[in-house]
């Protein structure tokens, strides 16, 4: 079997169509006859504030992070990428020549935390993406900005389906290395003092 291309992401204007919808139907207005009395003080279920929650007499003040949450913040980096030099972004992007050194600015789209979060839809990511890396010179997957795309997917799918996918033990696709557990050994290697001089001196830049 083949694996298709995934639907299109509902549009705002869809969503409300079938929120609409569902609350036209005969158990929409069953829920709401049985629980007039919880929906009426619907208030004391909702999300608490930072305040409330944290007892703090101010809010919390605004954050200076480079890469805010939020959808909001997620689609407006979308944006800004797909736009980039009319598409040409996305058409000639080529992972080997991109830099993760480079941050200000970035060398890749910085789009990953948004992905890892929830805050932005990989189908949107992909439908966005697809129409521009379709056309002639467009790179390839996996270098191109799909592949990236097809690279996350896919080792999604391999931490599904492997068991203890994040360690060495009981994981099919490790080779099982009978590491040694020398204490003295270990804190050779932790204050840098193994005997070998290149391992000794990445261990001190830490120190």
């Amino acid at each position: 079997s083949t694996i298709k291309e995934p639907q299109q992401p509902l549009t705002e204007q869809q969503v409300v169509q079938s929120l609409n919808q569902q609350r036209q139907g005969e158990l929409y207005k069953l829920f709401l006859e049985h629980n007039k009395d919880m929906m009426q003080q619907h208030n004391q279920f909702e999300i608490p504030s930072w305040v409330q929650l944290k007892g703090l007499d101010s809010p919390l003040p605004q954050s200076n992070d480079a890469l805010p949450g939020g959808e909001t913040h997620a689609l407006i980096r979308l944006h800004h990428y797909i736009s980039l030099r009319q598409g040409a972004y996305v058409k000639t992007f080529s992972k080997p020549d991109t830099d993760p050194t480079q941050y200000d600015p970035a060398s890749t789209t910085t789009l990953s935390p948004y992905l890892k979060f929830g805050c932005l839809s990989p189908r949107l990511f992909y439908h966005q993406l697809v129409s521009i890396q379709r056309q002639p010179g467009a790179t390839k997957p996996p270098v191109s900005l799909i592949g990236q795309l097809f690279w996350r997917e896919h080792f999604y799918m391999l931490g599904y389906i492997t068991p203890n996918f994040d360690r060495m033990a009981g994981n099919p696709l490790c080779r099982q290395i009978p590491w040694d557990t020398n204490e003295v050994y270990l804190k050779a290697w932790e204050h840098g003092k193994t005997g070998y001089p290149w391992i000794d001196a990445c261990m001190r830049q830490l120190i």
